[in-house]
């Protein structure tokens, strides 16, 4: 049976279910560590960074205790601009690794406001941001807001761009970011499984000082273990082959086409839902090309009002490729 169109896991090409039918190989083998290093190397272009992206076995939001627990520390003060619901849940990671976080947030459905953020981001040791917010459909302008935290001072910028990733550009190395989460199951059209992690030099650094208390998400760990092309831990071998595949089909079709078809489905799914009754939460300028929010009419059925609520959002959020 068909899935409707959900946030992810998405459908997934059938060149890409394939690659994970081919034979299981050692991660110490030099025949994985080819394939594992070539994934590493083509995600570089997808986050915007001319160095390797880390592949670790867990989901998104391991990806994102991965980055909380490697690079912060007890007592950090750690800004959290929230958007929605995963806005929150990157805060609540924070907070378990003792940091004290503040939260800056706007109503569902708009963006905080970049001045805001310039006026308080030198305080902080890091900040946090929300790329693409799944449950309001809104794309957060990671330019301007990390523009106005390098304006402000030196704070480490750690990005969730698990609703982003592959559906618009990021632009790692030229924003400055430092730690960016990004998943397979979203735009990637993979099967779920694998976190990717882009991370910056000074990132690293941190996350090889004292006080680091990951052990199985340690990002510096897992970056010592790149530099020999292979895992730190037995990785999920069959999301990599899908990946792979994944790559190949992006490469065919090239980056910036990839990105103008998600732009050019959204404008479609918008004006189809809003033809029909719907109201798109978010402006036209902060929509999200990977995930539409919308508000509900009168006369759904109970069931779809239920999932909705279920989300924590009370809108109905749905994803395309």
């Amino acid at each position: 049976m068909r899935n409707y169109r959900v946030t992810g896991p998405v459908e997934v090409p059938t060149a890409v279910l394939a690659a994970m039918t081919a034979p299981m190989v050692s991660h110490r083998s030099e025949g994985f560590r080819s394939d594992f290093a070539d994934v590493a190397r083509r995600l570089g272009p997808v986050f915007g960074t001319t160095r390797d992206v880390l592949v670790l076995t867990c989901s998104g939001t391991g990806g994102l205790e991965a980055a909380a627990w490697s690079v912060l520390r007890p007592a950090d003060r750690v800004l959290s601009v929230q958007i929605g619901y995963f806005g929150q849940r990157f805060a609540e990671i924070a907070r378990r690794t003792g940091a004290r976080v503040d939260e800056l947030s706007c109503e569902w459905g708009e963006v905080v406001d970049p001045a805001r953020v310039a006026a308080v981001a030198g305080d902080y040791d890091a900040v946090l941001l929300t790329h693409g917010e799944t449950s309001t459909g809104v794309l957060g302008p990671l330019r301007a807001w990390s523009e106005a935290v390098r304006g402000a001072g030196d704070a480490l910028l750690l990005v969730d761009v698990v609703g982003s990733l592959g559906a618009t550009e990021i632009g790692f190395d030229e924003l400055g970011l430092d730690v960016a989460v990004g998943v397979t199951q979203k735009a990637l059209a993979c099967p779920p499984g694998l976190a990717l992690v882009a991370v910056s030099g000074r990132a690293l650094q941190r996350a090889r000082t004292p006080g680091s208390r990951a052990f199985y998400l340690d990002l510096a760990a897992a970056a010592d273990s790149a530099t020999e092309r292979t895992t730190t831990w037995t990785p999920a071998l069959p999301q990599l082959r899908a990946l792979g595949a994944a790559l190949d089909l992006l490469h065919d079709e090239g980056l910036p086409a990839v990105w103008e078809r998600h732009r050019r489905t959204a404008r479609a799914c918008h004006e189809a839902l809003a033809s029909r009754g719907f109201e798109v939460v978010p402006a036209p300028e902060h929509r999200s090309p990977g995930v539409t929010a919308v508000r509900l009419p009168g006369g759904v059925s109970l069931w779809v009002r239920q999932a909705a609520a279920s989300s924590g959002s009370g809108l109905l959020t749905v994803g395309g490729l």
